[in-house]
């Protein structure tokens, strides 16, 4: 996973944290994860320029960016979240369902 979109994620995240909570809060926290979930493969492809042997790294890093924004919280932790993942661990879970991804 790049640090450039996670960095990113978190920057913007945190700013639309220190809004005032409500519907657009919470709005606003999905629609940057959904943002960052579709630049990530983009930004990969266009910046790094892999290999074709590399691009399943594309792939798998694609696939880690929502791990990891569930794993830091953000739209995750807001009310509407907390019922979509509420069949989903929470806390130590988080760290395990990373860490799972990372050792692949």
């Amino acid at each position: 996973m790049p640090v450039e979109i996670v960095s990113g994620y978190l920057f913007v995240f945190g700013l639309v944290h220190a809004a005032p909570t409500g519907k657009l809060r919470i709005l606003a926290a999905w629609l940057v994860f959904a943002v960052s979930l579709i630049v990530t493969p983009i930004f990969l492809l266009k910046v790094y320029h892999p290999k074709p042997e590399m691009r399943p790294q594309v792939w798998i890093a694609s696939i880690a960016f929502p791990l990891w924004a569930y794993a830091l919280g953000g739209p995750f932790d807001a009310p509407s979240g907390q019922i979509l993942c509420s069949l989903v661990w929470r806390g130590l879970g988080r760290t395990l369902l990373l860490a799972g991804w990372a050792f692949l």
